[in-house]
C-alpha cells in the first residue's frame, strides 16, 4: 500500500509543479504583453505627436532610403517633393526646376546621397500663389547596420534671402 501512496504523491506533486510552472509562465507572458501593448501605444503616440510637429514646420522634411525609396515625409515636402509614382523613387526636385548645378550637370543632391556626404541646391518653387526660393540639404543619417545609408533631405525657404541680396548686388555701385 506504501508504494501505491508514494506513487500518488509523486504524481499529485508533479503535476501541481507542471500546474505552478505553466501559470507562472502564462502570467509572466500576459504582463509582457500588457507592457508590450503599453510601449506600442505610448511609441504610436509619441510617432503621432512628432508628425504633426514636423507637419507644422515651414521647412519640408523627408527621410529616403539607399533605395530611393521615401521613407516619411512632412507635408512641406509633399508640396515641394516631385509626387511619387506608387513604388518608385525619389526625385531630386533640382531635376524638374531650376537647380544650381555643378559643371557637369548634376544636382549636387544627387551627387551628395551617392558619396554619402552632406550636399545642398537651390530650385525654385511655385506655392501658395507666388515663387519662393528654397534650399536643399542633404545629410547622411548613420547607425545602420547593413551600411546602407539613409538621408534626411531639408527643404529650407530662402526666398527672403535671396531677394535681400538681390537687393544688395543693385544697390553697390559700378566700379
Amino acid at each position: 500500500p506504501w508504494d501505491l501512496f508514494a506513487d500518488v504523491a509523486a504524481f499529485v506533486t508533479t503535476v501541481m509543479a507542471a500546474a505552478y510552472i505553466v501559470t507562472h509562465a502564462v502570467r509572466e507572458l500576459r504582463d509582457r504583453e500588457r507592457a508590450l501593448a503599453r510601449a506600442r501605444d505610448r511609441a504610436a503616440l509619441e510617432y503621432q505627436l512628432l508628425s504633426n510637429t514636423l507637419d507644422e514646420l515651414e521647412a519640408g522634411l523627408e527621410v529616403v532610403d539607399a533605395d530611393g525609396r521615401v521613407l516619411w515625409r512632412n507635408k512641406r515636402a509633399e508640396q515641394l517633393a516631385p509626387p511619387l509614382k506608387q513604388g518608385g523613387p525619389w526625385a531630386c526636385p533640382g531635376e524638374h526646376r531650376a537647380c544650381e548645378k555643378d559643371a557637369t550637370g548634376v544636382c549636387p543632391v544627387l551627387r551628395a546621397r551617392q558619396q554619402h556626404r552632406p550636399g545642398r541646391c537651390r530650385f525654385a518653387a511655385e506655392l501658395g500663389g507666388g515663387e519662393r526660393v528654397y534650399e536643399m540639404l542633404v545629410f547622411p543619417l548613420p547607425g545602420r547596420r547593413d551600411n546602407r545609408v539613409r538621408v534626411m533631405n531639408l527643404y529650407v525657404d530662402r526666398t527672403h534671402a535671396t531677394l535681400a541680396e538681390r537687393r544688395l548686388v543693385l544697390a553697390e555701385p559700378a566700379a
